[in-house]
This record gives C-alpha cells, sequence and structure tokens, in this order.
C-alpha cells in the first residue's frame, strides 16, 4: 500500500524554489521531542520553559506585569541544539 500525502504547496515559477519549500517542510508534522531527550543545555531549556511553555500552560497567570515574552532569540554556531530546543517547544504545546 503506498501512503500518499496531498501536496500542500503552492505552484512554484522555478524547480529551485520547490526544491527549498519542500526542503523546509521537512518536520512539518509533530515533531514528538521532549524536554529530557535533549542532553545539556539546561540554562536555555529553563527559559524556554518560562517563555514558552508556562504562558501557554498557565495563561492566567501571564498578565499584567507578568505578560509573556515578545520573542526569543536562539543564536550560536550549528550543531548546538537550537532546533531541537525549537522542535521541544513546538511538541510541548498543542496550539503551536
Amino acid at each position: 500500500m503506498v501512503n500518499r500525502q496531498k501536496n500542500l504547496l503552492p505552484a512554484f515559477e522555478s524547480a529551485e524554489m520547490r526544491t527549498l519549500a519542500e526542503s523546509l517542510r521537512y518536520y512539518s508534522g509533530n515533531p514528538d521531542v521532549k524536554w529530557e531527550s535533549i542532553k545539556g543545555l539546561e540554562n536555555a531549556k529553563r527559559l524556554l520553559k518560562e517563555a514558552v511553555v508556562m504562558p501557554i500552560k498557565y495563561p492566567k497567570y501571564f498578565t499584567g506585569l507578568l505578560s509573556p515574552w515578545k520573542g526569543i532569540l536562539l543564536f550560536g554556531p550549528p550543531g548546538t541544539g537550537k532546533d531541537c530546543l525549537s522542535y521541544c517547544c513546538c511538541s510541548c504545546s498543542p496550539d503551536v
């Protein structure tokens, strides 16, 4: 049996743009990354939980002066776990 996915990408002018769009779509489902599967990066994990996960789970505590952060910048050289941290945030919050 062949599993056929519905193509959700729009028509592109060039094959190059289509290839780029397909490569960016590689995690289009639930990334299923847990906090326990990321070793190290304890400070980054703690800050992301405070900035992303906690306001989604407990919105009534993040009003007024305790409003959630406006954004987060993950920076660093390749291979330091930035994508893993963002996938973990996505898998922890069902609304994202």
